[in-house]
């Protein structure tokens, strides 16, 4: 075979695996979606996560996106369980996923920008990029809501003991407070206090 022929196969080869691989990873991104979109709204955040988890290293960020898209557009009563947990589950499909989010419910901005730094709080500057990109008008208050966030998270991480806990999502824990227990009191005038 003259090398022209020979470096012509190994082109065509090489276009087939290429288009097979990317087939393959389209199919299970839109099956991934098909799921999603199938699901009853109260199951489709846990299908999300599910195909996102389950999802190839390579496929992770493309499979996010259509599930949150088949997801919003068929639950969108479901947008902040959804989105916080593909993003918790992907973190580093963050700004895809806003933008995907923003094409679907671009009245929601607020929301989106809202629940999407509290799943992912190291990429707030850049859900704030993302979302004023497509929302340009909203960038004012898409802001407020990001400082009202971050005052939020440093009141929280401020307050020692439980209180503190309870404000940033931790576990509180309650211990025995001792002493004596409390005592039974009659509201009525003359009751005998040893009668039950």
């Amino acid at each position: 075979m003259n090398p022209l022929k020979k470096l012509a196969v190994i082109l065509a080869a090489i276009t087939f695996v290429a288009s097979a691989s990317t087939s393959v990873a389209a199919s299970a991104t839109s099956e991934a979606a098909h799921k999603v979109a199938a699901a009853k709204a109260v199951e489709a955040p846990a299908v999300a996560i599910k195909m996102v988890k389950d999802a190839d290293k390579d496929a992770k960020t493309d499979t996010a996106v259509a599930v949150v898209t088949a997801g919003l557009r068929k639950h969108p009563a479901a947008l902040s369980s959804i989105l916080s947990g593909v993003l918790k589950a992907s973190p580093e499909s963050t700004e895809a996923v806003v933008n995907a989010a923003m094409d679907v419910m671009p009245d929601a901005s607020i929301t989106i920008v809202r629940v999407a730094s509290e799943a992912v709080p190291a990429k707030s500057e850049l859900i704030l990029a993302a979302a004023s990109k497509k929302a340009p008008a909203k960038r004012t208050v898409m802001e407020r809501e990001m400082a009202s966030l971050r005052g939020h998270r440093t009141v929280a991480a401020s307050t020692p003991g439980p209180a503190g806990a309870a404000l940033s999502g931790g576990t509180v824990t309650q211990t025995g407070g001792g002493g004596t227990p409390p005592v039974q009191v009659n509201s009525y005038a003359g009751a005998d206090p040893g009668r039950p």
